[in-house]
């Protein structure tokens, strides 16, 4: 693969992770920016993490790995996006129990994971196509980086708008948690 491709392979796997980026930013209160550079670092940790895990594992573990995880992403994305949608809605204008705000390294470390799961099944077809891992796993790991900070810049600006905009970032999460079991 040549680095265009293996760039575009990048842009397409960090696609939830842009969502979920800009949900979390869809807040009105403060984020930090070492919040911000911990989320994009730990879902590009994820994205490269399970790349190369599933580089490792080959075809035998895929379908195991795939429907426990897919289980564990659809439940996760779900009750964050649920809880966004209903604070979006109760009372006050900042929502200050925004996963980015408060920066829960357990919700984090899911998240990445329920973003990535896409990442693990095409690093198992890597492992067949023979690619050099550790360049993709770099551009995968820095796009990531870059494409989440984005992300968080964009929920950010759109809050903005309207105190309600944060139900929309939880809409596409619970969206996300539906299209990774079906």
């Amino acid at each position: 693969m040549n680095i265009f491709e293996i760039f575009s392979v990048a842009l397409a796997l960090c696609a939830d992770s842009f969502a979920v980026s800009a949900a979390g930013g869809c807040t009105r209160a403060k984020i930090p920016r070492k919040n911000k550079v911990a989320a994009a670092l730990c879902f590009a940790f994820c994205q490269s993490a399970l790349t190369l895990a599933g580089w490792f594992a080959g075809e035998n573990a895929l379908s195991l790995f795939e429907n426990v995880l897919k289980i564990a992403a659809f439940a996760l994305l779900m009750c964050i996006g649920v809880k966004m949608c209903c604070d979006a809605f109760k009372g006050g204008d900042v929502c200050d129990e925004n996963f980015l705000v408060s920066l829960n390294p357990k919700v984090l470390f899911m998240l990445g994971i329920a973003t990535s799961i896409d990442a693990f099944a095409l690093g198992v077809s890597f492992a067949f196509m023979g690619v050099n891992i550790a360049e993709t796993v770099a551009v995968i790991f820095a796009t990531t980086v870059a494409v989440c900070i984005a992300g968080i810049q964009s929920g950010k600006a759109a809050a903005k708008v309207s105190k309600r905009l944060p139900a929309l970032g939880g809409a596409v999460l619970i969206v996300i948690a539906f299209l990774t079991v079906f």
